[in-house]
């Protein structure tokens, strides 16, 4: 018997985690995680307040955010089953020593001028510091988060227009070595 594979896909909102995640799962055969979901299920456990994520964030704040995120990585710590696992922008940041210790973590390493008109396509996050400015933004967290990304990662796959299929096939072979 094969030991369990985790599996950790992480890069910035809008990079494909949870697309090219779900197609790598389905190819593994192995349960697709998305970390949002596990943090708006630990919340209604918790709360009986059913929530979407942002909502939780906005309502109750980031350290109870945190907090809810944290939970859910020591839950998936514990899971001996195999998973995919499409982890959140700032979730390397919150927790960059537990990651890695999750499984194998593969940073999908998207090109800027890409990310941000889909960033932006459902209005300016609330997270940008600057939101007068989102290319500036943008390029603010990118510089602070591709390092702390680029340390953890097992593998980085650099990303420009490809579909999921052709990223879902990076994954699958950055597994394989």
């Amino acid at each position: 018997m094969s030991p369990a594979r985790h599996v950790i896909l992480i890069g910035m909102k809008s990079s494909g985690k949870t697309t090219a995640g779900r197609v790598v799962s389905h190819r593994l055969h192995i349960p697709f995680v998305d970390l949002d979901a596990e943090i708006e299920r630990i919340h209604y456990e918790r709360t009986h307040q059913q929530l979407r994520f942002r909502d939780i964030f906005r309502i109750h704040g980031r350290d109870y955010f945190n907090a809810l995120e944290a939970a859910a990585l020591c839950e998936l710590a514990d899971n001996p089953d195999d998973f995919l696992l499409a982890a959140g922008g700032n979730t390397p940041i919150n927790h960059p020593d537990l990651l890695p210790k999750l499984g194998t973590v593969i940073f999908l390493d998207i090109d800027e001028k890409i990310l941000l008109p889909r960033i932006i396509a459902g209005g300016i996050p609330p997270f940008f510091p600057y939101p007068d400015d989102p290319e500036k933004s943008l390029h603010t967290l990118l510089c602070e988060r591709r390092p702390v990304y680029t340390g953890m990662a097992n593998s980085i796959i650099p990303i420009h227009t490809e579909p999921p299929d052709v990223i879902a096939d990076r994954v699958m072979e950055a597994l394989s070595k």
